[in-house]
């Protein structure tokens, strides 16, 4: 509950549309659908291939538009707009376009290059509003990393309004807007800026009232098992990331009003389970080492009555998922007449039971709500805690010592009857692990246990002494983001208040504005915590978050290359050793790959584990792309420029082409030197300019620095690569 509260906080940036009174549906609307399809053509690219064209239109809460879709044939290319049918205005804009080049970690055209394309935009389409917008000076957040996103907040009176503004993503290898959001509130009242606190009198009274608090915390990072282990870390409510501008007190019981832009924001389910052949499975029950369907299939129907007069359908053995266990039986049982499906997973190494999930069923598909005879509740919560209590004493007695109630939630809209979902969290030194928790739905007319889900990891979880003290915490929030003066949109009230409101799911109606000092968190951010062992800021897989500009290396002020070694740093593509980038240094050939397979990834190259050396998993990854052969591998070997060539240009899918050497003719005066079979690739190097010395020759046999390295890895990311490259 507590992330989920920090959650609505963060996100509280943009919505997808802009209010506006709700009207009949495409009726008597001051804008009509021919001049929606005007306006977007006048002031958007429609690409000519988008031939197939539909509309639709929808009214809620956020307002009145139309939403017209452009499509090509095959649908390789499609480009959506949804246009206000009060104002006229363009509110959003999304481009797609299938295949296209790969996603690096560092587009062909700097942030600089096309800040100038997303400017011209929202001049464009929002031109009254365009005076009162201001760039945020940190770059916003896109999920591409060969795109950039900027973002234009909302000033009155010289105070930012975060809520409101326009998100632009630039596509950085072409120039090319693909998103645009436009939020805005038309009848927005602020109160004036007169009589505020000056913000040093506001900064002492929130360090007397705000204490951050220590907690457990295990990040959801499947491709990384090694940061997928418990956290000590630090977090801060989220009324107390804020103080009154006038009185200096926390904002206790008020919530932020929600925008659907938070929506996108969710713990990550687990990754996809990969099921064993036939033979592989009837291998692995012969070893004797798990438990076999049979065995699960009992443990299901000892703890689930309903299971008990059913049938097993399916069963099958999966490797991974989110429950963390090494392999699991997904198990499927329904009655003779199919009125009752039960989903189960169990552990085929435990024996213990991970998820259950009970449902009436007809036609075997999920009865739908208007055929349900629904009852009233017969149950009160203390009933439907008991059962739930007794439910887990069975199924998980050695986990639910560590388990306190952190609620017990009624919930009329499960069918055929109403429910009550209980939650048990994991405490672990007298520490919440929010991340942990066991679940159980309860029905609450006949009592029976129809839904179970166990988050639980087995892991050493760090003792508390090791922490930095909350005072110690707290300045570092101050000094990771500030602390400044905004206008944020209030409801009083918790989540659960404000937002189970049908007709104002959003608690629009009932907010009001403030103006309050507040941090200035990381709006691109889903959440962050504050690692009280380390003191750094790490998100939901663990990652580090920069929350400062990442300082220049000390040692590249006399490089040539400086630019490019800079935007590899901020890129994250290089990371130099304490501050220090060692331009003149030969780089080795596991540098290189590490450069190449970073520079290509659009998330970071997970970590060694296990004790391998630090580069064993870009040689992998580089292995897989068919960069590099096992035979090739010399990692403290200095590289020099033919094998520079000969990696750069694989890494751009041109292998098969450029081992084809007489179709080649080398321009350069010390050809003879270059072996027949490596031809092509000295040939593509030079042509695609991937090198970034001058001079009429090649040079093969040379030593490349590291340097020169990081320049190669610009011109290779921004030249022109197969669309299947890596």
């Amino acid at each position: 509950m507590r992330w989920f509260r920090l959650v609505l906080f963060l996100c509280g940036l943009f919505s997808l549309m802009v209010a506006a009174p709700a009207l009949a549906q495409g009726e008597n609307v001051p804008v009509s659908l021919e001049q929606a399809i005007r306006t977007a053509r006048a002031n958007l690219n429609i690409p000519p291939e988008c031939t197939v064209f539909n509309s639709g239109f929808e009214q809620g809460p956020l307002g009145s538009f139309w939403q017209l879709n452009w499509l090509s044939p095959r649908g390789l290319r499609s480009v959506s707009v949804n246009v206000d049918a009060c104002t006229g205005e363009i509110v959003s804009f999304h481009s797609f376009r299938a295949g296209g080049e790969l996603a690096g970690r560092l587009p062909r055209y700097t942030r600089e290059e096309v800040q100038p394309v997303a400017a011209a935009l929202v001049k464009r389409l929002a031109p009254q509003k365009w005076g009162t917008l201001r760039l945020e000076a940190a770059p916003g957040r896109s999920w591409d990393a060969a795109q950039h996103a900027f973002i234009y907040v909302r000033y009155v009176n010289g105070i930012p309004f975060p809520e409101n503004g326009v998100r632009v993503v630039v596509d950085g290898n072409t120039k090319e807007v693909v998103e645009y959001t436009l939020s805005w509130t038309a009848d927005a009242v602020f109160p004036a800026a007169k009589g505020m606190l000056p913000q040093e009198e506001a900064l002492r009274r929130y360090r007397e009232q705000v204490q951050p608090y220590l907690q457990y915390f295990v990040p959801v990072a499947p491709e990384n098992p090694e940061r997928q282990r418990p956290y000590l870390v630090y977090s801060l409510e989220p009324e107390e990331l804020a103080v009154d501008a006038f009185t200096g007190k926390v904002l206790t019981g008020m919530t932020p009003a929600a925008t659907p832009f938070g929506e996108m924001f969710g713990v990550p389910g687990g990754g996809g389970e990969r099921a064993f052949s036939p033979a592989e499975q009837r291998e692995i029950e012969a070893v004797g080492e798990l438990l076999p369907a049979a065995k699960a299939a009992a443990v299901v129907q000892e703890l689930v009555p309903q299971a008990a007069t059913a049938d097993l359908d399916r069963s099958s053995l999966n490797v991974g998922g989110p429950w963390q266990e090494e392999k699991v039986w997904q198990l499927s049982f329904s009655n003779k007449d199919r009125s009752l499906r039960i989903d189960a997973v169990v552990s085929a190494v435990t024996g213990e039971l991970l998820h259950l999930y009970v449902m009436a069923t007809e036609n075997e598909e999920p009865r739908p709500l208007i055929a349900a005879k629904r009852q009233e509740a017969k149950l009160d919560r203390e009933e439907a805690r008991r059962i739930a209590e007794a439910f887990l004493k069975k199924a998980a007695p050695a986990l639910l010592p560590e388990a306190r109630c952190a609620q017990c939630e009624f919930f009329a809209v499960p069918y055929p009857n109403p429910a009550y979902h209980c939650v048990y969290q994991r405490y672990v030194n007298g520490l919440p692990c929010p991340s942990n928790s066991l679940s159980v739905q309860v029905d609450a007319v006949t009592g029976e246990v129809i839904g179970y889900s166990r988050q639980w990891v087995r892991a050493v979880f760090p003792p508390p002494a090791e922490a930095i003290s909350p005072r110690a915490a707290l300045e570092r929030y101050l000094d990771a983001f500030g602390f400044e003066p905004r206008y944020v949109r209030l409801v009083a009230g918790t989540p659960r208040e404000v937002f189970s409101d049908p007709d104002d799911p959003f608690g629009w109606k009932k907010a009001e504005i403030r103006l309050v000092y507040a941090l200035k968190l990381p709006g691109g951010y889903p959440a962050v915590w504050l690692d009280a062992q380390r003191g750094e800021f790490i998100d939901y897989e663990g990652n580090p978050v920069a929350v400062k500009p990442v300082p220049a290396f000390s040692d590249v002020a006399g490089s040539r290359f400086v630019q490019e070694i800079s935007l590899l740093k901020e890129a994250g593509v290089v990371k130099g050793c304490q501050g220090r980038f060692r331009p003149r240094d030969p780089v080795t050939q596991a540098e290189l790959v590490a450069m190449i397979v970073a520079a290509q990834s659009p998330v970071a190259v997970p970590q060694a584990v296990g004790g391998a050396p630090w580069y064993s998993e870009a040689y992998e990854q580089a292995r897989l792309r068919d960069i590099i052969a096992a035979k090739e591998i010399a990692p403290d070997q200095p590289v020099q420029r033919l094998e520079l060539a000969r990696l750069l240009v694989r890494g751009l899918g041109y292998r098969q082409v450029a081992e084809l050497p007489e179709l080649y003719r080398l321009p350069f005066a010390d050809a003879a030197k270059v072996p027949v079979a490596d031809r092509g690739y000295a040939a593509l190097a030079w042509g695609l300019k991937l090198f970034p010395w001058p001079g009429g020759d090649f040079g093969p046999a040379a030593v490349v620095k590291r340097e020169e390295a990081a320049a190669a890895i610009v011109r290779f990311l921004r030249a022109p690569r197969l669309c299947n490259a890596g």
